[in-house]
């Protein structure tokens, strides 16, 4: 059985990295399948078995708040810093 307490603890584990509402709401969906997905698996799971398999929800967050981190730094700059445009244009003058 999924456990809501669970959820929660994730979302607030996320929300306490800053992390904006709507990443918060998709990634803790896609825990939640993924909790699913293990129990399906062996319904017989127990709760700390399943935190051993997927984690903390501390540890879970800090790992979802560096992949956030680092899609959003260099997601429109890739390859570059972001200053760097800004930079050369400053430069040139």
């Amino acid at each position: 059985m999924l456990d809501p307490h669970r959820h929660s603890r994730w979302s607030e584990a996320l929300r306490r990295h800053g992390l904006p509402a709507s990443y918060v709401n998709r990634v803790v969906g896609e825990w939640a399948d993924h909790e699913a997905e293990l129990r399906e698996e062996n319904p017989s799971m127990d709760a700390e078995r399943l935190e051993t398999r997927m984690g903390t929800a501390e540890q879970l967050a800090t790992f979802a708040a560096g992949l956030f981190r680092r899609r959003t730094f260099a997601g429109p700059h890739p390859g570059r810093p972001p200053a760097a445009g800004q930079l050369r244009v400053t430069a040139g003058r």
